[in-house]
């Protein structure tokens, strides 16, 4: 059946190359494990919807090319990006939206435990340690505040690139 899929991909090529058609090239096109390769190797294995396991050749990972031989990520700084932001849907849930939400309740915490006379009495060391914690939290807001505003902003740029092309 590989073979067959082979010459059938040959044939085009060639009849393309006669007719003068410059969409295929006039060379056979490569298979990405050959003939020789894929006796060799195990069969991928992966599990069918049916049940069974995958017949075709795996490749240097044991998987063939249709259960993940092929891709392994991203490699330039901007396909990594693109994967970084390609899950983004609002912001309310990202780590720097819990940060500032939870700088915002330790804030709150720190000034109904100082100004609220009806707030349960504290000791000296846990006033210290909301104190710490709120003090933390302010230096790190800024930084997570310009982050999600630079997702946001390359979302945006994202929605209109879309939009015009």
């Amino acid at each position: 059946q590989y073979l067959e899929v082979l010459m059938t991909i040959d044939s085009v090529a060639a009849a393309c190359a006669h007719e003068g058609l410059e969409d295929l090239p006039a060379e056979p096109l490569q298979p990405i494990v050959t003939n020789d390769q894929a006796s060799e190797s195990k069969p991928c294995g992966a599990k069918l919807r049916n049940g069974s396991a995958c017949q075709r050749p795996g490749l240097k990972n044991g998987r063939c090319e249709w259960h993940g031989g092929l891709s392994t990520g991203a490699r330039t700084p901007e396909g990594k990006q693109v994967v970084r932001h390609a899950t983004w849907k609002h912001g309310r849930r990202s780590a720097e939206s819990r940060l500032i939400a939870k700088a915002l309740k330790t804030s709150g915490q720190l000034i109904e435990a100082l100004y609220d006379p009806k707030a349960p009495p504290r000791t000296r060391a846990e006033l210290m340690q909301l104190i710490h914690q709120a003090k933390a939290m302010a230096e790190a807001v800024p930084e997570a505040r310009r982050r999600l505003e630079e997702r946001r902003a390359y979302m945006q740029a994202q929605g209109n690139e879309t939009e015009s092309s």
